[in-house]
């Protein structure tokens, strides 16, 4: 097996502005499809927040389809062409296991964040989408889009480039507690600070298990168990 490529900051930088640049394509097209001109002349602006499975599946496709792009570049011009030597994607049948690390993963982390969080102050709850979902088809694509693609993207961007460049000039333990608080800090999002606890303990767990395997054979899926954990509690007990 060849050498991984040593990937740079710089590198991991322009993959996260091209994730980001996703999401920003995403959002306008999605503001095209629902802008109301007349409501807008009339004073009244596009209500972002009620958006329908369709723009938020759109928003999910842009963002990893933006940060994959970008991850085919680096893979074909500066890499093998290989992800799985490039940024460590392996499939190891026996290692799916680690869905089920995942879903404990979840419960500590919400089991966290609820010890934490003042009574009466809301969580993240950015999967709440697939509640409102008016379908099972369009349950099912957005739920492929959290808990299998986004998973992929993600690990690649904070495990397979980011730690595997802050792991060549620093300790373990201080590649992977950088990299947990970059994967927190994202993850944000509309959650109150006090999340930041849960989401950089889930960090440090994907980080350790990347560095002890030295791939993403078993990251992936505890983060895909992770979020699918999520999912099936938001359709078992709706917000």
């Amino acid at each position: 097996m060849q050498a991984r490529p040593r990937w740079t900051f710089g590198q991991f930088a322009l993959l996260f502005m091209w994730w980001i640049i996703g999401a920003m394509v995403g959002g306008a097209i999605v503001v095209i499809r629902i802008i109301d001109v007349d409501a807008i002349a009339a004073g009244n602006p596009p209500d972002l927040t009620a958006l329908s499975t369709a723009d938020v599946a759109i928003l999910l496709l842009a963002q990893s389809t933006g940060a994959a792009g970008y991850l085919l570049y680096l893979s074909v011009r500066h890499g093998t062409a290989n992800w799985a030597n490039d940024f460590g994607l392996r499939l190891v049948p026996f290692r799916l296991s680690g869905i089920f690390i995942g879903l404990g993963l979840q419960i500590l982390v919400v089991a966290i964040t609820a010890a934490l969080t003042p009574l009466g102050r809301a969580t993240q709850a950015v999967t709440q989408e697939l509640v409102d979902a008016h379908t099972v088809a369009s349950q099912i694509l957005i739920g492929f889009l959290i808990v299998v693609l986004a998973p992929i993207i993600e690990e690649i961007m904070f495990r397979g480039v980011l730690l595997s460049r802050l792991y060549l000039s620093l300790p373990a333990a201080a590649a992977v507690m950088i990299s947990a608080l970059a994967f927190a800090a994202i993850h944000l999002g509309d959650a109150n600070a006090w999340a930041l606890p849960g989401l950089v303990t889930a960090g440090i767990v994907l980080g350790w298990f990347t560095i002890r395997d030295r791939d993403l054979s078993r990251a992936v899926p505890i983060h895909m168990g992770f979020n699918l954990t999520a999912v099936v509690a938001l359709f078992a007990l709706p917000m």
